[in-house]
C-alpha cells in the first residue's frame, strides 16, 4: 500500500489488512500447515471515506492464538490496527469473535480513502500485482494469496464504490503504481461542490429569516439601538 501527500488511500488499507492477518502468528505455528481466508469489504462513499468489514476464518491453532493475544484484551488489536493507519483516523471501531467458526469481524469507519484528483475523478490504490475485476460499474474484487511461514493465507477485496460512479478503470498513477480510478458528477463528489451546496442553502435561509423578521416597509431597531435602514 502506499502514502502519498495528499490521502491514505485504498493502497494503504490493504496493505495494513494483510498485516493484521499476520499479527497473531507466533513462531509456534510453524509446523503446522494452516489455510487463512481473509474477506475484506470496503465501501467509499462520495467524499472519499470508507467504511471497511474485515472478516477472518482461522485455523484451530491460529484461533488459539488469536484468543491468546487478543481474546482477552481487544484493545490491543485496536491499538493495532491504529499503528498500521498511523496516517489517517479511525472511528467506530468494532469487533466480534464468532468462536464456534473461528471467526473474526472487525469493522472500522476511515476518512479520505479515496483521493479527489480533479475533474470530477477520484482514485485509490491498489496492491502492487493485484488485478481488479469488474463485477459491476461500482463493484470491484481481486485475490490476494500469499505464503507465511506456517501456510497460506488467501485475502478477497471487494471494493464498494459510490453511487453514480462512471468510468471505472484500474490504472496507474503517475508514479506507476496501480489504482482503481473513477468519475462522480462534480455535484456529488466534489468537496468544493458540497462546499458551495452548504453556503447556498446557509444564504437562502438567512434571506428568508430576513423576510420573515420585518415585512416590507417596517422600520426597526438594531441590536444596539441603531437603525436598520427602510427597504427600497
Amino acid at each position: 500500500m502506499h502514502l502519498n501527500r495528499h490521502s491514505y488511500r485504498l493502497a494503504a488499507t490493504c496493505v495494513a489488512a494483510v498485516g493484521l492477518a499476520a499479527l497473531s502468528l507466533p513462531a509456534s505455528a510453524q509446523n503446522e500447515p494452516r489455510v487463512q481466508l481473509e474477506d475484506l469489504d470496503v465501501t467509499v462513499d462520495a467524499v472519499g471515506n470508507a467504511t471497511f468489514v474485515d472478516k477472518v476464518t482461522r485455523s484451530a491453532m491460529d484461533w488459539e492464538v488469536y484468543k491468546e493475544n487478543y481474546g482477552s484484551n481487544p484493545s490491543l488489536l485496536k491499538r493495532d490496527l491504529q499503528h498500521h493507519y498511523s496516517s489517517t483516523e479511525q472511528h467506530d471501531i468494532s469487533l466480534t469473535n464468532d468462536d464456534m467458526n473461528r471467526i473474526s469481524t472487525l469493522s472500522w469507519k476511515g476518512d479520505a480513502t479515496a483521493e479527489y484528483i480533479g475533474n470530477g475523478q477520484w482514485e485509490g490504490s491498489l496492491p502492487k500485482g493485484a488485478k481488479a475485476t469488474k463485477v459491476n460499474e461500482t463493484l470491484w474484487e481481486f485475490t490476494v494469496s500469499y505464503p507465511d511461514e506456517s501456510g497460506i493465507t488467501q485475502e478477497t477485496f471487494h471494493i464498494h464504490l459510490p453511487k453514480g460512479a462512471t468510468g471505472v478503470e484500474q490504472t496507474q498513477n503517475e508514479t506507476g503504481d496501480p489504482v482503481l480510478r473513477y468519475t462522480l458528477p462534480e455535484h456529488t463528489g466534489s468537496p468544493l461542490a458540497w462546499l458551495a451546496v452548504l453556503l447556498g442553502v446557509l444564504g437562502a435561509v438567512l434571506l428568508g429569516a430576513s423576510l420573515l423578521v420585518k415585512p416590507a416597509g417596517a422600520k426597526s431597531s438594531g441590536a444596539h439601538g441603531g437603525k436598520v435602514a427602510d427597504p427600497a
